[in-house]
């Protein structure tokens, strides 16, 4: 990253700042949503400061058992008393789903006069996003800062946070929600948001965001979370004319109804799914989508409808090659007690040819 002329002046600022607060317990936010960002200016600020920082990094882990103050406290039994701290990483302990995430807020907001218990100024780093949650859901500890810092990413660092999340999540066959473990999806949940904050303009790439977002809300069982994102996906998808994302958007969207049980109302989204993937020719989604259909169909134990969708789906990703698809169905022949796997896929669509 490099440094350019306003972040040097901001750096110089808060630098200034912290080498004149006293010894008591002060409050600063600095709002970094990259990080890189945030490791390269932190480590500015650090070598500017004429006095000793404690750099601490917060999480789910530490956290189990205690409190925010009731885990810092021993941290800094042998701290110089004009030393201050650096807290890293409190949004990947906040909870990703927003009912979780209320109660943790106000149980910070409650306990915040045990904060100044520290008694040395307190620096807390945190993206756009999980500033503006501890705005609305913990206000009165949030009013007692001394002063709020936000630097803006350099675009080189953007461009690199944009390609890692390109590489992770579009160019392998499986989805992170469904390869990653949890503690890897709640991390890229947080990245995902903060870049969510960095990238405000209605576009493909926003919805890409959104739709990736809600995925790894689903997989982790943030079910109303992720009907959001798609909500607000498929609106994007709906505005920019992106047919092929909106079929998919409607696809996955389906899936929240399917595990609330809610099979007309999931049948009712793939089936608009359906028609634009036919409508433009889109094959592999048109695959996806009718998998997911048969799989209505077999909850609403019509076994037959479910075989028959199935028998498309087999004969669609064997003529695309489509790996996940054809694995899926040989999985799904185990479950049915379909003999041979593939074969077995291979006899009924036969058999059905023959029918007609």
């Amino acid at each position: 990253m490099v440094i350019d002329e306003v972040t040097e002046s901001l750096i110089r600022r808060i630098q200034r700042t912290l080498t004149r607060t006293d010894k008591n317990f002060h409050l600063f936010f600095v709002l970094v949503n990259l990080p890189e960002t945030r490791k390269v200016i932190s480590q500015k600020l650090i070598q500017q400061l004429q006095r000793p920082v404690i750099e601490l990094a917060v999480s789910l882990d530490t956290l189990q058992d205690t409190t925010l103050d009731g885990w810092l406290l021993p941290q800094l039994k042998t701290v110089p008393d004009n030393a201050v701290i650096f807290l890293y990483n409190l949004q990947e302990c906040l909870p990703t789903r927003k009912k979780g995430l209320h109660r943790a807020l106000q149980q910070l907001n409650w306990r915040r006069s045990s904060l100044a218990a520290i008694g040395r100024p307190l620096v807390i780093w945190l993206p756009r996003y999980a500033i503006d949650n501890l705005a609305e859901y913990a206000p009165d500890l949030y009013d007692w800062y001394s002063n709020v810092y936000e630097f803006i990413p350099p675009a080189e660092d953007l461009k690199q946070e944009k390609s890692r999340f390109i590489t992770e999540f579009t160019k392998n066959e499986v989805h992170p929600a469904q390869r990653m473990n949890n503690a890897e999806k709640q991390e890229w949940l947080h990245t995902l948001t903060a870049l969510l904050a960095e990238n405000p303009d209605h576009n493909a790439y926003r919805a890409e965001l959104l739709g990736n977002l809600g995925r790894l809300h689903y997989a982790i069982g943030n079910l109303d979370d992720a009907l959001e994102q798609f909500r607000k996906e498929l609106t994007i998808r709906q505005d920019i004319g992106d047919k092929a994302g909106e079929g998919t958007t409607l696809n996955n969207t389906s899936q929240i109804y399917t595990a609330r049980n809610d099979y007309d109302k999931a049948l009712s989204f793939l089936n608009k799914s359906l028609n634009i993937q036919q409508e433009t020719n889109d094959l592999a989604g048109l695959c996806s989508t009718l998998f997911n259909i048969g799989l209505i169909h077999l909850q609403k134990e019509d076994t037959k409808k479910a075989l028959d969708t199935w028998v498309q789906v087999y004969l669609l990703a064997k003529k695309l090659h489509l790996v996940q698809a054809l694995q899926s169905l040989e999985s799904l022949a185990k479950h049915l007690n379909l003999e041979g796997g593939l074969d077995g896929w291979q006899a009924l669509a036969e058999k059905a040819d023959d029918k007609e």
